[in-house]
């Protein structure tokens, strides 16, 4: 028996709240995993991960750092080792759904590509969807040149 693969690359999913990309989501999740497709539902918010069944932050997932106050530059790199039990579900999974993908920010997801990168050097990730979602309509606006406190 072959298993049907997904097309590699990255979808973008974005709608106003109350939308239904929730349900368009958990429905593309519920249909990978009858096809027996190893799939990871994260999402930027622990309420949001809450959504999905098996889901769980990004930081979680990918064992990424937490930002801080005065972490506002350089690289996040992730703690997730090659050939850890959440390292081959990672590289082995044909999509991977993040959900409020606007609130992670680019170095979150620059995080994330770099991650999937290393791990896709040992496995096929050609056939691997990621899929980020949210209102990218709230993306907070940038105040350059501000401390934190300015900033929120």
């Amino acid at each position: 028996m072959q298993l049907p693969t997904f097309q590699h690359g990255v979808a973008f999913l974005s709608a106003a709240g109350g939308c239904g990309k929730t349900y368009l989501l958990n429905a593309a999740l519920k249909t990978a995993r009858l096809m027996q497709v190893v799939t990871v539902a994260t999402a930027f918010t622990g309420l949001a991960a809450n959504g999905y069944p098996g889901g769980t932050t990004v930081h979680r997932s990918f064992q990424l750092p937490v930002q801080t106050e005065g972490d506002d530059r350089g690289a996040l790199q992730s703690t997730l080792h090659r050939g850890s039990a959440k390292a081959d579900v990672i590289a082995h999974s044909g999509l991977i759904i993040c959900d409020e993908a606007p609130m992670g920010g680019c170095r979150i997801a620059n995080a994330m590509k770099e991650t999937l990168s290393e791990l896709s050097k040992e496995a096929d990730t050609r056939h691997q969807l990621l899929i980020f979602s949210g209102d990218f309509q709230q993306v907070s606006p940038v105040v350059t040149r501000s401390d934190r406190r300015a900033q929120v």
